[in-house]
């Protein structure tokens, strides 16, 4: 499957998040990315402006977004195509132990 990133993106005034767009197979598919997604995918940025989190971390969005594409993870609403990124996509399970490492050092490191 070829997939190609346009390089186009909004924010997405409805929920908060970025839409982006890609083609693959020359079919369009929007790319939506949840503002919880944006905040969890770096938590020590998650103050910074949506358009900022997104633009900082585009490349690990792009590639998850290529996974669910490959994996045919798209919701199809004719005449619409989407694939949705949300936090579960971008954070460690919850019993993930280096993730639960990462909240306390984080945590420490606040104080």
């Amino acid at each position: 499957m070829k997939i190609k990133f346009t390089g186009k993106y909004i924010v997405n005034s409805y929920t908060g998040g970025i839409d982006f767009y890609t083609i693959a197979d020359g079919k369009d598919i929007t790319c939506k990315v949840t503002e919880e997604a944006l905040q969890d995918i770096c938590p020590k940025n998650r103050f910074d402006n949506v358009k900022k989190q997104f633009l900082s971390n585009q490349s690990k969005l792009k590639k998850i977004a290529k996974e669910k594409i490959l994996n045919g993870d798209i919701h199809i609403d004719l005449p619409l195509r989407c694939v949705f990124i949300t936090s579960s996509d971008v954070c460690p399970s919850v019993s993930d132990e280096n993730y639960l490492h990462f909240l306390a050092l984080h945590e420490f490191n606040k104080k």
